[in-house]
């Protein structure tokens, strides 16, 4: 099950993050070696993990914020 967290990164949990991210993972993974999958898999999670602090401090604007900052 995939949340919307739209733009509230704050609370977020490293779990949250995996779960939205697992889809897309394995499907990527359908390009690597069958033999080779496991271990890319844990790599991207690692990735993951290590940029997490980034993730959550990222603070994109929202549509009309963008907008109006243009003005």
């Amino acid at each position: 099950m995939i949340k919307n967290f739209e733009h509230d990164y704050e609370d977020i949990s490293f779990d949250e993050v995996l779960e939205i991210f697992n889809l897309k993972i394995k499907k990527s993974l359908y390009n690597t070696a069958f033999h080779d999958r496991e271990d890319v898999e844990q790599e991207i999670k690692l990735k993951l993990y290590e940029k997490f602090d980034v993730i959550k401090e990222i603070k994109a604007p929202g549509f009309f914020e963008f907008l109006s900052d243009k003005s």
